[in-house]
């Protein structure tokens, strides 16, 4: 066999590899996308669950509770109760002519008094 032949065959079996190559991976292609896309879905519904799960559990309504309870909560009397908001160490809030205090703040302080 002489040289031009020799690479006419070679281009051609090449040619046929690689036509036989694009069908395999067109055809793996074509498997895999449904694949992908399930598992893209699954993975994103599970992360927005969760993303809003947290969130919810974040919007939840604080309790609040009397200056009574809040003092008794801390083991304080209530001029030391009403010291503590005045400076700023713990934050109430005005509820028509009462004041209350959130539970989440009140565990806050007892934390960082620890």
């Amino acid at each position: 066999m002489h040289v031009p032949t020799l690479t006419i065959i070679l281009i051609t079996k090449t040619l046929a590899a690689m036509n036989n190559t694009n069908t395999i991976l067109s055809t793996l292609f074509a498997e895999l996308t449904p694949l992908v896309e399930s598992w893209l879905n699954t993975t994103i519904e599970s992360a927005v669950k969760k993303a809003l799960a947290e969130e919810r559990a974040k919007a939840r309504p604080d309790v609040y509770l009397t200056r009574q309870e809040t003092a008794k909560a801390l083991k304080v009397s209530l001029p030391t109760l009403w010291k503590l908001t005045t400076n700023g160490s713990l934050k109430a809030v005005k509820v028509g002519r009462s004041v209350k205090y959130a539970e989440s703040e009140v565990k806050r302080f007892q934390q960082e008094r620890e």
